[in-house]
């Protein structure tokens, strides 16, 4: 659950991943910002693991999945000054302040920096804090029971939290709060524009508030907006279907249920023309700028090879070439023959003739794969100067089995037959087929002058 407001970001899924130390499941990416960038509020940080991201009204403030935070644009009260702890797990950036919320071993306390004219920054006793909200100069916290701390600026009533104290879910607008609670919403503060004129239902999932304004998601994921509307901002345009919004100043920006972006209000800076693209998952609205996450792109692990030669006379030398995708950074050859390699592309030798199976595995960030290839090498025996042609018996059980020496076929074993097949003296490869068994692979040595004799029983599939 994803709750929104003025300068306000809490990722949930997030904090709840960390806690249960699940982080590596949250969902990262790269940085994207465009509107007004009077101050480098645009000017984004270089990285792929950003997990969360918020805007102030001229800065933003993003959070790595390492637990760190890293601030930029406007930095005239410090707001850009992020303390150094590795354990943060939510954030909240208000007009011109901050709000994390770092995890401790027995309270998560939160931490303040930046403008404090307001007493915005006078953190409260450590709790266990589970929420974040931020307004233009006021700060809101929840516990893990529901009950909403507010302070700083309270000069439109934003910061006295009615009764009874059990909303949980917040987000801070200009001048007013916005919560939820059991799906129903409730708002205080100005209402010069009716910002806290909430709507009726009990499905609301997540919310935001901007300046005289306010929004709130449904659980099918469609918006609802009202207050001010100077600017259209509260006009939802083209389908009403979301995955994550945030309100700024006089402009909504949101992330479509493609994965798509959306934004419509005020575009006096440009701050409603979004990029392209289609992996976005996370966005915040500043005073005139705009900030959103694009999933980072990974290509899946996958397992591919090729050798060459793969026949030949022993002692058969095998170049092995790797061309797995998805950047893998350990690989692992079984060559069929009782020896492996961790060589990308190794070279090896087949020291006796038979049919060998070959797999690799790869493994990298993106997971691990192997590909096995049957049957792919083929070493025969080294044909000997004047080498005489004699006989070998096969029998198999059951009869019926096609029979390949030296990766030829050769014949097909018969039911009470003299099943005699042809051979130049010395070791050969060999390999028994038949239908519904599994097949057999080996090696078989013809004698000159007697006849050798062999039995190869099969097992069913």
């Amino acid at each position: 659950m994803v709750e929104r407001g003025y300068g306000s970001c809490l990722l949930m899924v997030v904090l709840l991943s960390i806690l249960a130390g699940t982080a590596g499941a949250v969902t990262t990416g790269s940085i994207v910002a465009w509107g007004d960038n009077t101050y480098g509020q645009c000017n984004v940080p270089a990285g792929n693991d950003f997990v969360a991201v918020d805007s102030g009204f001229y800065h933003n403030i993003a959070l790595r999945a390492d637990g760190t935070i890293v601030a930029w644009g406007d930095n005239t009260y410090g707001q850009c000054e992020v303390p150094y702890y590795t354990d943060y797990v939510a954030l909240a950036a208000g007009g011109n302040h901050n709000l994390a919320l770092e995890l401790g071993e027995e309270t998560n306390p939160v931490v303040c920096w930046g403008d404090n004219r307001f007493g915005q920054c006078n953190t409260p006793a450590a709790d266990e804090y589970t929420n974040l909200g931020a307004g233009g100069r006021f700060s809101l916290a929840a516990t893990v029971n529901g009950k909403v701390t507010g302070w700083g600026d309270n000069s439109s009533g934003q910061c006295g939290v009615p009764s009874p104290n059990n909303y949980g879910f917040l987000a801070g607008g200009l001048r007013h709060t916005l919560v939820t609670t059991y799906g129903k919403l409730a708002a205080w503060g100005d209402n010069t524009y009716g910002e806290c004129n909430v709507p009726g239902g009990d499905d609301y999932i997540a919310i935001s508030a901007g300046d005289g304004y306010s929004v709130a998601q449904h659980l099918n994921r469609s918006l609802i907006c009202w207050g001010s509307n100077t600017y259209g901002q509260c006009t939802i345009p083209g389908t009403n279907s979301f995955s994550a919004f945030d309100a700024g100043d006089t402009h909504m920006v949101a992330v479509r249920s493609d994965g798509t972006l959306a934004a419509w209000g005020d575009n006096s800076y440009g701050q409603c023309n979004v990029p392209s693209g289609n992996s976005y998952f996370a966005v915040a609205g500043g005073y005139h700028h705009s900030v959103a996450i694009k999933k980072t792109e990974t290509t899946e692990i996958k397992a591919n090879f090729t050798g060459s030669p793969v026949s030949g006379p022993v002692p058969l030398n095998v170049t092995f070439t790797s061309s797995s995708s998805g950047s893998p950074d350990t690989f692992l050859y079984s060559f069929g023959d009782g020896t492996t390699s961790s060589d990308p592309n190794p070279a090896h030798t087949y020291q006796k003739a038979g049919i060998y199976t070959v797999s690799l595995t790869v493994t990298g960030n993106n997971g691990t794969s192997t590909l096995t290839r049957t049957n792919y090498i083929t070493a025969t025996t080294q044909p000997q100067p004047g080498g005489k042609t004699t006989l070998f018996y096969l029998n198999t059980i059951p009869y019926g089995a096609t029979i390949y020496l030296d990766g030829a076929a050769v014949g097909i074993t018969r039911k009470a037959a003299n099943n005699l097949f042809k051979a130049t003296e010395g070791e050969h490869s060999l390999r028994v087929t038949r239908q519904g068994y599994q097949e057999w692979t080996g090696s078989c040595e013809a004698v000159w002058p007697r006849i050798s004799f062999h039995t190869v029983k099969l097992e069913p599939l």
